[in-house]
């Protein structure tokens, strides 16, 4: 009984629903299935932080004109990023897993990539700086560094990267998952946060800089978590640099095989980056 009064304290503290967005949390399901872990989230301070910051970001949803709802996605990643802890990854993983959690739908439709060339997930096996990025949430971050290792009987993905969190700090992130190939491209699953995250990527064009002397691989992915979608796309090198000379070739690519314009891509920071 104490536990459930908790609960009921703690849903009637935090409310996430707006005039034009409903409460993204069953508070039904959440009490049937998840009870405990939302009173464990109660008690504690950091979980409680994030559920009132991400809540905060709710409220300005009609204010989000972008129709990716970017600076809403923003919001919620940074406060999740600021309060994350295991108490409430646990709590998320609860909600995602027993259907508790519906979200406004954010749609987005995968492109049909064109492949230029036969690759796969074997030809960026190593670590791969982003030097430019599509998604203005999740392709702009500092100091990304992304590994796909050999993990019989499929490959293994990290991602390390930098963000800043509410004090203005840089907090360093690490996320991993498996990688399941296919013929045209391959598959990412991991839990951001406690909640499943599924992606496709393909690795379409490759391109060998003369110039330079350098070799930059051209990647599109799209996904999904719960009933948002979204999409980006990333260029890797294993230089720190993009050199000038390899911009034509890589923007002619996005162009004709993805369908994007190159030169609305962020750049995100490598220089003085740590060496995951």
């Amino acid at each position: 009984m104490a536990i459930f009064l908790i609960l009921l304290i703690a849903m009637s503290s935090v409310s996430f629903s707006t005039a034009a967005v409903p409460d993204p949390i069953d508070t039904k399901c959440a009490t049937v299935n998840c009870g405990k872990l939302f009173a464990s989230c109660t008690l504690d301070k950091t979980c409680r932080n994030n559920l009132g910051c991400v809540a905060g970001c709710w409220e300005k949803w009609d204010d989000d004109k972008t129709s990716q709802k970017i600076h809403i996605q923003n919001c919620t990643s940074w406060c999740t990023f600021s309060y994350e802890n295991a108490v409430y990854d646990d709590l998320m993983e609860c909600l995602d897993n027993n259907d508790c959690l519906k979200f406004p739908p954010i749609p987005s439709t995968c492109k049909n990539v064109k492949m230029q060339k036969n690759l796969s997930v074997a030809d960026i096996e190593g670590g791969w700086w982003v030097l430019r990025g599509h998604n203005p949430v999740y392709d702009c971050y500092p100091c990304q560094k992304n590994y796909f290792k050999r993990a019989s009987p499929n490959w293994m993905y990290t991602a390390d990267y930098e963000v800043y969190t509410v004090n203005e700090t840089l907090k360093h992130i690490s996320q991993s998952g498996p990688v399941f190939s296919s013929d045209s491209g391959f598959t990412i699953s991991f839990r951001d946060a406690g909640l499943m995250n599924n992606e496709s990527w393909w690795v379409f064009d490759q391109i060998d800089d003369t110039v330079s002397k350098n070799t930059y691989f051209l990647v599109y992915y799209c996904g999904s978590v719960l009933q948002w979608n979204f999409e980006g796309a990333i260029v890797y090198s294993q230089s720190l640099s993009l050199a000038d000379s390899a911009l034509p070739a890589i923007t002619r690519s996005y162009q004709a095989n993805v369908g994007l314009d190159f030169s609305t891509f962020c750049s995100p920071a490598v220089a003085g980056c740590p060496n995951y």
